[in-house]
């Protein structure tokens, strides 16, 4: 729930059948399911009925013994809090009713579409950019326009993605720029409604390099024993760094952890003799080499 006018918050569950038990939490203000942290409110009552908050009762939380409600909550504007609803025994309620009370007045609203996620990534080889997003719930959904800019202020409709319509589970889309180019890719999504109301999504970039960017760069080259080696990734993944002598015979590998752009490892080479390296990093996409002199 969202809240439009602060003050005072009550609620009050009602079964549809009076001897069904249910149980409550309260979570926020402002969180996520990811990170709810503890709850502000929790009834765990063993008793029947109607549950929630009123301005009589004056604990935060209860046992099974308790009596089924608790105290009142203060809010403000533009906080958020998550309401967790149980059954004592699962599967055995026939549902219930639920009304809200107090001075605050909350923010019904409907979003008609919950985008949990909206991902686009470059794919080298073969020289496209796929896009991916998913939703949680949907309302009377219609389709979604994948737009492109090649500025960050004027977009152009490179694809249209018909939405499911209506949804109380996740989603997942797909869609991809076959003509993407040198530079920054800014991207977006358009969601329309099957009443033509629309909103966007917030905005994505990939950034392409061309082939003099786009390479391993190793410093101090000669050097005495430790460089930076930098190089691009183009998504959050793991490379794999070889180094190989003059004979062409492995004599390091190492794990690199990498994030989606620029990457900047230490390679500590003091303990070998001094000569001609190759050194090779292997992302997901491509695999750079590049020779080290050391002396």
């Amino acid at each position: 729930i969202s809240i439009f006018t602060g003050g005072t918050f009550n609620r009050t569950l009602t079964p549809a059948t009076s001897t069904d038990d249910y149980d409550f939490s309260i979570y926020g203000p402002n969180v996520d399911c990811s990170n709810l942290g503890a709850p502000i409110r929790c009834s765990d009552a063993g008793t029947s009925g109607t549950t929630g908050l009123n301005n009589s009762a004056g604990d935060f939380t209860e046992t099974v013994t308790g009596d089924g409600f608790l105290q009142t909550m203060n809010v403000n504007s533009g906080d958020t809090y998550i309401i967790v609803v149980d059954e004592w025994s699962s599967n055995s309620g026939s549902g219930y009713t639920m009304s809200f009370g107090g001075t605050a007045i909350l923010d019904c609203n409907v979003l008609p579409v919950e985008l949990s996620e909206f991902e686009a990534s470059y794919v080298p080889h073969e020289d496209v950019i796929d896009l991916y997003w998913a939703t949680e719930s949907e309302r009377d959904n219609d389709y979604f326009i994948v737009e492109k800019s090649i500025d960050g202020v004027h977009y152009e409709p490179i694809n249209l993605v018909k939405g499911v319509g209506n949804s109380t589970m996740e989603t997942k889309y797909y869609s991809i720029d076959n003509e993407p180019f040198v530079g920054v890719n800014y991207y977006r999504l358009k969601q329309v409604d099957i009443s033509g109301n629309s909103e966007y999504s917030e905005v994505r970039t990939v950034n392409i390099l061309n082939d003099f960017y786009d390479m391993i760069s190793i410093f101090p080259n000669p050097t005495l024993g430790i460089s930076d080696v930098i190089f691009n990734s183009y998504n959050n993944s793991e490379a794999v760094l070889k180094v190989f002598n003059n004979l062409g015979e492995q004599i390091h590998e190492e794990i690199i952890k990498c994030v989606a752009g620029g990457n900047r490892f230490t390679l500590d080479l003091r303990n070998s003799s001094d000569g001609i390296y190759s050194v090779t990093i292997s992302t997901n996409d491509k695999t750079y080499t590049s020779k080290l002199i050391k002396n």
